[in-house]
């Protein structure tokens, strides 16, 4: 099965923010796509939402879901 460029940047909503900075930088696509178990979108997260919790003084070590867009426009 071929997957599809943005199929790599999906990301379970309990991992952590280095985990999306790491996938960020893999990726190239300067997006994670937040889904459920059941690959359905529930949000977003991309490096401005990073800068945003690091400038609150939000660990890395977080879930994503504590800094995704949870309404992405699609």
């Amino acid at each position: 099965m071929i997957m599809k460029k943005w199929q790599k940047a999906i990301i379970a909503p309990e991992a952590s923010v280095k985990d999306a900075i790491e996938l960020l930088t893999r990726t190239g696509l300067q997006i994670c796509l937040v889904c459920d178990d059941e690959n359905r979108l529930i949000g977003t997260v991309t490096d401005g939402d990073i800068r945003r919790g690091i400038i609150r003084s939000l660990p890395l070590d977080i879930p994503v879901r504590k800094i995704m867009n949870e309404e992405p426009h699609v």
